[in-house]
């Protein structure tokens, strides 16, 4: 397999735990190709419990090793847009530049940034204005890298404030990935928290996946500095897992340390259109209210 990105490192558990679970919310996506190389999709989402709704608009537009990413969201109230130069001479370098505005309060922020990928590794060097991800403002350095050592992958991340002085983040992660399975851990020292997931493609039809934090702090005050009183968070722990049907349809399930268990269903009615319902409720309170129900439907 290819070496990725820091970033997607665990990617399989993630989306394992995030897919299909609209909780509280029904949700209309809609993916379609204009023409070979221009695609969109989009997503409408209204929240059940506080009647907000949200909307997504993304256009992907790749040819000749150019890549074209625009976006509009509700939620932040912005524009974004990322593009993405991958041409076959520049021989595993990859140039790209993203950047998003909000015309409501001014804000913006902008990502510079190259890829350098080989057969065994994978490394980033990015400059970061005003990141929105790392609530920081001003000019950030991030630098990345994973690599391929006899089967295994080790990979680090660190973040720095040139005008400060000072490194904001860094974490390390090893682990070991194949086309069936997989498992990390992550090391945060600034967080003083070690993370990890795990993935196992058992057969064809059943997925499972794993996820846990150890230490770390939570904050009563604010961002930035920390406030005051902080104290140690709780270990947290959470396990998924997803069956396809031989029907067509797919049932999913996750259940975390606070025995809040989410369960979802989603069916293919026919090419291109999927349904899907879900529920979350607290185990241990199964006969009082809040429990949680969602609703999708996706075209594609």
């Amino acid at each position: 397999m290819s070496i990725p990105l820091f970033s997607d490192i665990g990617k399989q558990v993630k989306d394992l735990f995030e897919k299909n679970f609209y909780f509280d919310s029904v949700k209309l996506e809609m993916k379609n190709s204009l023409t070979s190389i221009m695609t969109y999709q989009g997503s409408q989402k209204y929240s059940i419990k506080d009647g907000k709704m949200i909307g997504e608009l993304e256009g992907k537009y790749e040819n000749d090793g150019i890549k074209f990413n625009p976006k509009i969201s509700t939620e932040s109230s912005s524009v974004s847009a990322e593009l993405k130069v991958e041409r076959a001479e520049f021989k595993g370098v990859n140039w790209i530049a993203s950047g998003s505005f909000n015309p409501h309060d001014g804000k913006k922020s902008m990502t510079l940034g190259l890829h350098y990928k080989g057969p065994e590794y994978n490394f980033e060097l990015a400059s970061l204005q005003n990141d929105p991800q790392l609530k920081a403002t001003g000019n950030l350095f991030r630098a990345t890298g994973v690599i391929n050592l006899f089967g295994w992958l080790f990979g680090g991340q660190m973040i720095l404030d040139p005008g400060a002085g000072k490194m904001i983040k860094s974490q390390v992660v090893g682990g070991f990935q194949d086309g069936r399975c997989s498992f990390f851990v992550v090391c945060d020292p600034q967080a003083k928290q070690v993370s990890g997931s795990v993935f196992n493609l058992i057969n064809p039809n059943i997925q499972t996946g794993l996820i846990y934090t150890l230490g770390g702090n939570s904050h009563s005050g604010g961002g930035g500095g920390g406030g005051q009183g902080d104290k140690d968070a709780q270990p947290s722990l959470a396990f998924c897992a997803n069956y396809y049907l031989n029907s067509g349809a797919t049932v999913k399930a996750r259940i975390n340390a606070d025995y809040m268990l989410g369960l979802a269903y989603i069916l293919k009615i026919k090419e291109g259109i999927s349904i899907t319902i879900c529920t979350e409720v607290d185990a241990q309170k199964l006969k009082q209210g809040g429990h949680k129900i969602g609703f999708g439907i996706e075209f594609s």
